[in-house]
């Protein structure tokens, strides 16, 4: 019996340790400062306040500031202290911030490219007021004047700088940056609704019910200070298409729209 207990007592620590080393927050990983520069080796213990602890292979701890850390281990610790909703959101949003910083890289490479053409006296024809002379690398422009050239060059290199704005918040703003949900909208998708919403009729505290560009969509969020029929503004809210609601209406009718939660974002 001592020798069945004693292996039964070993099986649940042996279990024990392997699930304390499967945990994403106590295994050992690399972590990064904000330059990305010093790296040191440990697991993660607990976020108090905005301290990470966390401990080193060699038992000693550290307590380190959340903001002097990489984006990437921000967002690690993030991920392990969020559950529900706003786990979800992160995870969703994981994939397509990669492809959104791809693809402005790739619109910064070529409004450089077109920025260099202007400078450099090779110009898209397509631009109007503008007339070129030569094919490749000998084709030049003729501004019209001056003052158009120096709009046109100034009017590309606002749009680099804008370009680079939404390239670091894509890559750094964390959980604020959100993608934007497809029109009409789709059960399973994460983002915010780029447009104006009408409402419709507030149900309740927590409810109500909203005109999303044509399509009446039940929308779970506080209700403070919202009247039927004026404007809520849900650009830069985030939001998930949960699925359809069936609800009776005034005439006692019964109308099935879609659901859409929103997501409890720490600021």
């Amino acid at each position: 019996m001592h020798t069945t207990h004693t292996a039964l007592l070993g099986v649940v620590c042996a279990l024990a340790a392997l699930l304390h080393f499967c945990s994403p927050a106590a295994r050992a990983r690399e972590w990064l400062d904000k330059t990305e520069k010093v790296k040191t080796e440990a697991e993660f213990i607990s976020l108090d306040g905005n301290a990470v602890k966390l401990r080193k292979p060699d038992g000693q701890e550290l307590s380190v500031p959340l903001d002097e850390l990489s984006f990437g281990d921000r967002r690690h610790v993030r991920l392990i202290k969020s559950d529900g909703l706003y786990k979800e959101f992160l995870e969703y949003c994981e994939p397509l911030r990669g492809r959104a910083s791809e693809s402005t890289r790739a619109k910064i490479r070529s409004s450089e490219d077109l920025l260099k053409d202007y400078k450099a006296g090779r110009i898209n024809p397509q631009v109007g007021g503008i007339s070129t002379t030569g094919t490749g690398d000998k084709r030049r422009v003729a501004f019209p004047s001056k003052q158009f050239k120096e709009t046109q060059i100034n009017r590309l290199e606002g749009e680099i700088a804008r370009l680079e704005r939404v390239l670091l918040a894509v890559r750094t703003a964390g959980p604020a940056w959100i993608p934007t949900l497809p029109h009409p909208p789709k059960v399973g998708r994460f983002g915010e609704w780029p447009f104006d919403v009408e409402v419709i009729q507030v149900i309740d505290k927590d409810n109500m019910i909203g005109d999303w560009a044509g399509e009446s969509v039940w929308m779970r969020t506080s209700t403070a200070g919202i009247v039927d029929g004026r404007t809520y503004r849900s650009k830069g809210k985030a939001w998930k298409i949960s699925g359809t609601k069936t609800y009776t209406t005034a005439i006692g009718g019964s109308k099935t729209v879609l659901f859409a939660e929103r997501v409890p974002i720490p600021k």
